[in-house]
């Protein structure tokens, strides 16, 4: 064998080796990837071993990169590493114009928004609320779904700004401008998002401030109780909520059971009244019908001879009175077994009628059972809504004495309520869901 062709065979492997090397490599990428995604709905910290493999991924050629750098910049926010987060994305390429490129750079843009308030870099934040909104506004109508993310964001971050008094905030003009502008959004499933985050956010900003206020005047003991019986109030009001979840849970699963009842109960009642009305007894006798009598068949003697009679052969005449007698068997038994299935199909009428009727009671009683369950989840859900609002209220009475307790500790470190980290700005489920869409894309 020539060397040249060796020498080229040996090339093909080498090439042919490295390309399942890569396809290997690239599998094992995006499986991690995949669990670092999935471990952003988790507060918990992420394992180092998983970011340091994040950060290769990022640096490499792999076609997972630009998903592997996002998701190890939040990551690194969700875990208030916010040194590293900033430097990373303050090296943002230029964002590119295709839609899935798009989606990464918003959300690049949503977590510098969020840095720079944090930082109270509100010159810097000013400009890039400014791009968000009008982001926002050039949105067509395909890409609605993928502004949702920035629409509730904008709201939470608009209210913290709003709220904000001080000195150094957002220039107010900008942040009022913004929030017109969101609030009459063009696509409404848009604007919607905006006010309800907004107007949530506004409204959690202001128990913060009552409860920071009513105990500015309090002794340190007294603010020690006050605080105490804000944490047995939040743990009361935990374990309330979670018997209310528990109990409507339970009754909606029994209204879907009752509901699931009743159609079958329809069914069957629908299915027995076509047997009753277009079916009849398996069995009916017919009728026996006469046999024919075997008939003499005529032949030719030759080519002008006469025709001969041939009368039916023994076995034929044998045959045909077997049938006979069978006849005037059925014949006189026919009267009685007519009767006898008769019977048997009036039975079975009046088992599938009386079948019916029960069917018929039973839904009644069914649809009775599930009127009431049906009253039963709304009043539940009525009382649900009592204890989240109720919750909600304690959690943060109980958030606003915390704050107020290290306003206390440090009041020179302390670091004021307008913060986009005190707040459930970012939503890490709907991030962790967008990320893994752009991951099975590539």
């Amino acid at each position: 064998m020539k060397p040249q062709f060796l020498a080229g065979l040996c090339f093909v492997g080498a090439s042919v080796s490295g390309v399942w090397t890569s396809l290997g490599q690239e599998k094992a990428d995006k499986t991690l990837i995949s669990k670092a995604i999935t471990s952003l709905k988790d507060s918990a910290r992420a394992p180092e071993e998983i970011l340091k493999g994040l950060e290769r991924i990022s640096q490499g050629e792999s076609s997972y990169a630009k998903v592997a750098h996002q998701t190890v910049c939040m990551l690194k926010l969700r875990q208030r590493d916010y040194r590293s987060t900033w430097a990373v994305l303050s090296q943002l390429p230029q964002p590119t114009t295709t839609q899935q490129a798009e989606s990464m750079e918003w959300a690049d843009q949503r977590m510098l928004l969020w840095l720079s308030m944090e930082a109270r870099r509100n010159d810097r934040a000013s400009e890039l609320l400014k791009a968000a909104v009008v982001r926002s506004l050039a949105i067509d109508e395909k890409s609605v779904s993928r502004g949702r993310l920035d629409a509730d964001f904008l709201g939470v971050l608009c209210a913290i700004a709003k709220s904000d008094s001080s000195q150094d905030r957002i220039n107010e003009s900008v942040v009022d401008k913004a929030i017109e502008l969101m609030a009459k959004h063009p696509h409404q499933s848009l604007a919607q998002a905006f006010n309800r985050s907004f107007e949530g956010t506004c409204q959690e900003i202001q128990h913060l401030e009552s409860a920071i206020k009513r105990v500015e005047q309090l002794v340190d003991s007294e603010f020690e109780m006050e605080l105490a019986k804000a944490k047995t109030a939040f743990e009361q009001a935990s374990e309330a909520l979670e018997q209310s979840t528990g109990e409507l849970a339970a009754a909606k699963k029994l209204a879907k059971d009752l509901d699931i009842s009743i159609t079958k109960t329809k069914k069957y009642g629908i299915q027995t009244q076509n047997l009753l009305y277009n079916t009849e007894e398996s069995g009916k006798p017919s009728p026996p019908e006469v046999p024919k009598e075997p008939e003499s068949k005529f032949e030719r003697t030759g080519p002008k001879g006469e025709r001969i009679r041939i009368p039916p052969s023994a076995s034929e005449m044998n045959r045909y009175r077997e049938q006979l007698a069978k006849y005037n068997a059925d014949l006189q038994s026919y009267p009685f077994r007519f009767a006898q299935w008769s019977q048997r199909n009036e039975e079975r009428k009046v088992r599938l009628a009386n079948q019916i009727m029960v069917a018929k009671a039973k839904l009644v009683e069914l649809q009775k059972e599930h009127a009431m369950q049906l009253d039963r989840v709304r009043a539940l859900e009525k009382s649900h809504s009592l204890e989240i609002c109720r919750h909600k209220d304690v959690k943060w009475r109980l958030r606003g004495l915390e704050l107020s307790r290290g306003q206390r500790e440090s009041p020179q470190g302390f670091e004021n309520l307008y913060r986009p980290s005190l707040y459930q700005a970012i939503d890490w489920q709907a991030e962790s869901d967008r990320l893994l869409k752009e991951l099975q894309r590539n």
